[in-house]
């Protein structure tokens, strides 16, 4: 969908495809800033500590929306992405053990892939580790879609313990 969307995620128009000096104006208020405040939290961490663990957090719906491209693909409770360079083996296996020991299922970058790295260590420092997580969102809405407590509360449970199992890493 990229930088700039013009349609939302059912397909609607949102706005016209933006003019060049639209496009950068949009880029320099919003995307430039939030990228440099994302590399400049690494390079925080990185001097504090040697090395960096993004947790690349989102949600997804548990049917496909029109936009994606991938309509038929398995919807698990929890999507891992990951990077080839950026995410070690080993830290996926933590955290899809620790999820599935409560018994929920993952896939690995799937319906969705990869994880944010900021360009100027990606593909380049190792120090700097980053994992997506996305939620299927029936984990803490109701069928109503709106927020179910008894499962958040679970939920949040749940990820607070794979947070510990990662600092425990």
């Amino acid at each position: 969908m990229g930088v700039t969307y013009t349609r939302g995620s059912m397909r609607q128009p949102l706005r016209e495809l933006p003019s060049m000096l639209k496009r950068k104006e949009l880029l320099e208020q919003y995307y430039i800033p939030h990228h440099q405040k994302l590399t400049e939290a690494v390079e925080g961490s990185l001097l504090a500590n040697g090395h960096c663990l993004i947790i690349d957090g989102h949600s997804f719906p548990a049917l496909p929306l029109p936009y994606e491209l991938n309509q038929t693909s398995f919807r698990p409770d929890h999507c891992l992405g990951a990077d080839v360079f950026q995410t070690p083996e080993k830290l996926v296996e933590r955290v899809e053990k620790e999820l599935e020991s409560y018994s929920y299922s993952t896939a690995r970058d799937q319906p969705f892939s990869g994880t944010i790295v900021p360009m100027k260590h990606y593909r380049k420092d190792w120090r700097v580790q980053s994992l997506l997580i996305k939620i299927n969102l029936w984990l803490y809405l109701g069928e109503d879609y709106l927020v179910d407590s008894e499962r958040t509360t679970t939920l949040v449970s749940v990820l607070k313990r794979v947070g510990e199992v990662l600092e425990n890493s």
